[in-house]
């Protein structure tokens, strides 16, 4: 008896997951950049910070289709900025992290389209970066190294709004700004300045 029951309830429970939510694949393209933190080095010493082109990828988990409903997920990310591009040389920071978002999100439809926004938070885990310099003869690479498990950590907040079709397609356009302060350490040598993470993405998912 008590076995039926058990079964049962796992069949109610992925019924009702199945009903009332849904995973996608996403993917897209973003803009970041980084910005100084106030303070953080002496305005002379400071270059430009311009956006970098990345991408992201992951999987989405959203409830419900309509009405209100909470987000989230896990995704690779891109993020940094570029320091100098002109005809003789590009050098960027380049790092990738592993994202998980969490939203409340809003939708509404219209036959077979809809219309969401969302607004949330998310926190990051920095898997590795790299100060590129690139000519048109070579390459180098400076590695970006972590002494703790804080260091890889960032977070912020989010939000965004997009367009669904045929209850199978969205297309949507993401803001996230960072909250965190991160130093960085380059060949283990500490930075004299702090910076946050901005970006703007527009994604495309495939919901299962």
């Amino acid at each position: 008896m008590k076995k039926k029951i058990c079964l049962l309830g796992c069949f109610l429970f992925f019924f009702v997951i199945d009903l009332f939510s849904q995973f996608s694949i996403q993917g897209g393209i973003n803009r970041a950049s980084e910005i100084y933190v106030e303070n953080s080095a002496s305005e002379t010493n400071l270059l430009a910070l311009k956006n970098l082109t990345g991408y992201n990828i992951g999987i989405l988990y959203q409830t419900p289709q309509n009405g209100w409903g909470i987000a989230t997920g896990i995704s690779l990310s891109q993020k940094g900025s570029i320091i100098n591009s002109d005809s003789l040389t590009d050098v960027y920071r380049q790092f990738s992290y592993l994202e998980i978002p969490l939203h409340v999100r809003y939708s509404f439809c219209f036959g077979d389209i809809g219309l969401f926004g969302f607004g949330g938070v998310y926190g990051a885990y920095a898997l590795n970066g790299q100060k590129i310099s690139e000519t048109l003869e070579s390459r180098s690479k400076e590695n970006f190294t972590y002494p703790d498990f804080n260091n890889h950590i960032d977070y912020g907040y989010t939000f965004g709004a997009g367009i669904q079709f045929f209850k199978k397609i969205q297309i949507q356009a993401t803001w996230n700004q960072g909250l965190k302060s991160l130093t960085n350490y380059l060949n283990g040598e500490k930075e004299v300045f702090s910076t946050k993470n901005k970006i703007f993405s527009v994604n495309l998912s495939y919901l299962f």
